[in-house]
């Protein structure tokens, strides 16, 4: 199992408070994420700010006040070390573009923006220790 603490920089920056910012990962099939609480997260399906879908895990009730990512990762396949990659998308969208509320400041702008980083994991191998046996 990896514990994941990922520095998060990305905020909204709506005055009137109408931006919403939800943050995603990626992972490869096979790998789990879990809470501080090693509860297995749910996988969901998500777009990202140019409309393209990728199934991952909604981490953002995961943020902590620092904007830092508390989540584990486990690959279910029995006795792998193989390194894999996530991929964690910070999603902001504009919740009134196009509304009466809409600033000049949001018309110049896209409604839905994004951050995206890669983080690479390397899993090293732990031989197991070996059981009781009789000779």
């Amino acid at each position: 199992m990896v514990r994941l603490r990922v520095s998060s920089a990305s905020r909204t920056t709506a005055a009137d408070g109408t931006e919403t910012q939800t943050v995603y990962v990626e992972t490869p099939s096979g790998v789990t994420l879990y809470d501080s609480n090693n509860n297995a997260l749910t996988r969901v399906t998500f777009t990202d700010a140019a409309g393209v879908s990728h199934s991952g895990y909604n981490v953002t009730g995961n943020l902590t006040a620092s904007g830092g990512l508390n989540v584990s990762a486990k690959n279910s396949a029995a006795h792998s070390d193989a390194d894999f990659t996530l991929k964690v998308y910070a999603v902001v969208k504009d919740l009134d573009a196009g509304t009466a509320r809409d600033t000049a400041y949001d018309q110049t702008y896209h409604d839905t923006a994004q951050a995206t980083a890669t983080v690479q994991v390397t899993v090293s191998a732990v031989a197991d220790q070996p059981g009781a046996f009789n000779v």
